[in-house]
């Protein structure tokens, strides 16, 4: 399950998003964002589809 932190950061990263932006966006704190990048805690089903929608992306890709 921590790859999907990893996942996530690296989609942010090729689409030139700062944690920031991409928080903004999932309309998360940019604190729970790197958190579930680094592993820390793990995002419900409605923030994980927050974050593949804003990253144009899908669930099954970012779980793998």
């Amino acid at each position: 399950m921590n790859r999907i932190g990893e996942r996530i950061r690296k989609k942010r990263e090729l689409m030139d998003l700062h944690l920031t932006e991409l928080a903004e966006r999932v309309d998360i704190s940019p604190s729970a964002l790197s958190q579930i990048e680094r592993s820390k805690s793990f995002p419900s089903i409605a923030t994980l589809k927050s974050i593949a929608d804003a990253l144009h992306t899908t669930i099954g890709d970012l779980v793998g």
